[in-house]
């Protein structure tokens, strides 16, 4: 179902993508030529830069020419409606002028999302501030507490003399999801949400207060006690890897706050329904 989802959402961006006179985009390798006009390698990289997503879909060499032969299809039908003079037509040039101002309208508002979305992002630098971990655990099931502590302890023990931690924690970590990986358990923020709703917010509390290769004590939680390292960090999360969450959450309030800077410099007059 998803495939499916994301094939129309490709289609969908591919009839919104201007074929005609050659575009401006269009660098790179030449993939296909349809008369005077050429579909090259930035036409492609242009469709996964609007739609990141479209980028999984074209990764297969079958979805790859399906979407070369839509383009096809298109430009064929485009350089057809230009030779009847469609573009002419008093309607569809009516129809034409209303898509434009619908994309300058989008760019506009995007153009002022995206600038919120990077002063947000400048000015609460502390919540894209990432190190990254890695733990052992010492699960409290199967065993009394006092056992479980006095096994962490020992581990912490052997790590201050020196063994390497992803070694002892491929040899005794009881995290099935880590152990293999010698605990790696991967970046983490301040707030990480994930790591909240897994009951592992002290981890994260306590990595922030320690230095790269540092090891903590033993720090119990309800299923256990856990001992972690910071692998690498703290480093900030780049803008563009976080951008399209924090526009997410400023577009509503970004678009509110335009439209009425907008209505206040401009004259509105409605002729019916008796606003005005």
């Amino acid at each position: 179902m998803k495939k499916i989802i994301l094939a129309w959402g490709v289609f969908a961006l591919l009839f919104g993508y201007g074929c005609g006179e050659q575009s401006k985009v269009a660098s790179g390798k030449t993939l296909v030529k349809i008369n005077n006009y050429k579909i090259t390698e930035g036409d492609l990289n242009f469709l996964t830069g609007a739609n990141p997503r479209a980028s999984l879909y074209l990764a297969t060499p079958a979805n790859r020419q399906q979407v070369l032969d839509s383009l096809v299809e298109k430009e064929l039908l485009y350089q057809s409606a230009i030779k009847e003079g469609l573009n002419k037509v008093s309607e569809v040039k009516a129809q034409m002028d209303y898509n434009n101002r619908e994309i300058l309208a989008k760019v506009r508002l995007e153009a002022a999302v995206n600038e919120e979305a990077k002063k947000y992002y400048d000015s609460h630098k502390d919540e894209f501030e990432q190190v990254k971990i890695a733990t052992i655990l010492i699960r409290f099931k199967g065993k009394k507490k006092e056992e479980a502590q006095n096994v962490a302890q020992q581990l912490r023990s052997r790590l201050a003399a020196g063994e390497a931690f992803a070694v002892v924690a491929k040899e005794t970590s009881e995290d099935a999801l880590t152990k293999e990986r010698g605990g790696d358990l991967g970046w983490v923020t301040r707030n990480d949400v994930g790591m909240s709703r897994r009951g592992l917010a002290p981890l994260v509390n306590a990595a922030f207060l320690m230095k790269q290769g540092e090891i903590s004590n033993p720090i119990a939680i309800e299923d256990g006690i856990f001992i972690l390292t910071v692998t690498d960090g703290p480093s900030m999360k780049p803008f563009e890897e976080v951008k399209g969450p924090i526009a997410f959450r400023l577009r509503e309030e970004t678009k509110k706050t335009l439209l009425q800077q907008l209505k206040e410099k401009s004259k509105i007059q409605y002729f019916e329904n008796g606003k005005n």
